[in-house]
This record gives C-alpha cells, sequence and structure tokens, in this order.
C-alpha cells in the first residue's frame, strides 16, 4: 500500500538545547506479511520503504545576543516492525515495534543571525542512522479487500546528525 504521514522531527541530548520540532512530511509505500494468524487477530511484519524530509532549528544564545541553525536533511528510510493487530470490540488496534535503517540523501545546515541573511554552514554529517521505532495503530475497513491503516509512532535515532562538532 501506499503510506503518507506527518513528521515532528527535533533533536535531543546535551548538544540539542534549545532545538524546536519541526513539521515535516514522509512518503513510500508498505507491505504486512501475515506470519501467524490466531483467534482474534494476528501476528505480522509490516516492512516499508520511506522518502523522509527532517528540518530542525536550533536556538544557539550567546552572552550578547544569538543565532540560529537550520538543519535540512532528506533520508530513505526502511523501517522493519513487528505488528500485533488484534480486535476489540469492532475495531483493530494495532501495536509495532522495531528497527529503523535511514540512509542520508541530502542534509545542508545553514546559520541565521538576526537581521541579515541566512548563511551555509559547512557541516559534516553522518550517511546512516539505526532507530528504533514504536507505535499503535488501528485498522478501518474501506471496502471488502481494501483497509485504511492510521497509526502513532515514536522513532528514536542512535546516532548523532553531525560526524563532528561545529567550530
Amino acid at each position: 500500500g501506499l503510506r503518507v504521514g506527518m513528521v515532528g522531527t527535533t533533536f535531543v541530548g546535551a548538544d540539542a538545547e534549545g532545538a524546536s520540532m519541526q513539521a515535516n512530511l514522509s512518503a513510500g509505500g508498505f507491505a504486512v506479511f501475515a506470519l501467524r494468524r490466531f483467534t482474534g487477530g494476528e501476528l505480522g511484519l509490516q516492512v516499508e520503504v520511506l522518502y523522509t524530509r527532517r528540518t530542525t532549528e536550533q536556538d544557539i544564545q550567546l552572552g550578547g545576543g544569538g543565532y540560529t541553525l537550520r538543519y535540512d536533511l532528506a533520508y530513505v528510510e526502511l523501517p522493519l516492525l513487528v505488528r500485533l493487530a488484534t480486535t476489540v470490540g469492532r475495531s483493530v488496534l494495532a501495536p509495532a515495534l522495531g528497527i529503523v535503517p535511514a540512509f542520508r540523501l541530502s542534509g545542508e545546515l545553514e546559520q541565521a543571525i538576526p537581521n541579515s541573511v541566512p548563511k551555509p554552514v559547512g557541516a559534516s554529517f553522518h550517511t546512516a542512522d539505526l532507530g528504533f521505532v514504536a507505535g499503535i495503530g488501528t485498522e478501518l475497513a474501506l471496502r471488502r479487500s481494501a483497509r485504511l491503516l492510521v497509526d502513532v509512532r515514536l522513532q528514536l535515532g542512535t546516532r548523532s546528525v553531525l560526524r563532528e562538532e561545529l567550530k
């Protein structure tokens, strides 16, 4: 099937102070493979291929002022999720856990100082990441053979975006 989603991106960690969440889009495709069926549900493997845009801004405060760093990154992500779809009443509840290998396609970093034009900053980005994802969703029947999957996820990467600290 097709997959389209809203992504809220931010950074965490000691060097991510002042980072703010930005809304982005993710799009691609997915397939769900039934591993085991049982009364009231099924255990499945959900495989996806996604193009994900990740932008965020980080406000850096200095003694007499500050500046903003704007990260603009694009990734191909390959989420692999184990999904347990169970029927609860008349609804389907589908919690999922998995890993997300991600490969960076592009990356830019800009510095914006108040009352000036933003300028590019030379930065060295990691080319890949491995993240963990947990989520919960539901299935809505559209027709006899078509379903709409709706879910909410939390994804955490394991690697810093930058290879080395900015100077």
